[in-house]
């Protein structure tokens, strides 16, 4: 959590997310974040029921270190999961998050860098630079 917490990246996807109810917000990152996969699998796979979701799938059947990290991740929202309301958005949100590990080699970047070449107007060299010091939004 630590390392999301520090770039922001929670802060940024609600804002993503928060702009409209069909928008999905993506990460892509060389480090591992099992937690996070975790999180939004669960939220993926529950019940229409938020509370059970909160009760069973966090509180019952996750160790400490995930319930931390869901504690935490809700913080960094700015919601509290013991409000109905917050809990249906925080899980609405974890629906509407991929993460996907993306390894860091010479080829993964030239893939990138093709791609920022197709899919954005300006030098693909320092999309790419700019990328890597800061979150993009579009």
């Amino acid at each position: 959590m630590s390392s999301l917490k520090s770039r922001g990246i929670i802060k940024k996807s609600k804002i993503q997310l928060e702009r409209n109810c069909n928008h999905k917000f993506s990460l892509v990152s060389p480090i591992s974040c099992t937690m996070l996969q975790d999180l939004i699998k669960m939220a993926k796979n529950t019940s229409e029921n938020p509370d059970d979701f909160l009760k069973y799938q966090i509180q019952r059947d996750s160790g400490k270190e995930l319930r931390d990290f869901f504690y935490s991740y809700c913080e960094e929202l700015e919601l509290d999961y013991e409000n109905s309301d917050d809990l249906i958005k925080i899980i609405d949100f974890l629906q509407r998050t991929d993460y996907h590990q993306f390894p860091d080699s010479k080829e993964q970047k030239e893939q990138i860098l093709d791609k920022i070449h197709f899919l954005l107007i300006g030098n693909k060299r320092e999309i790419y630079n700019l990328n890597s010091q800061k979150i993009i939004t579009w």
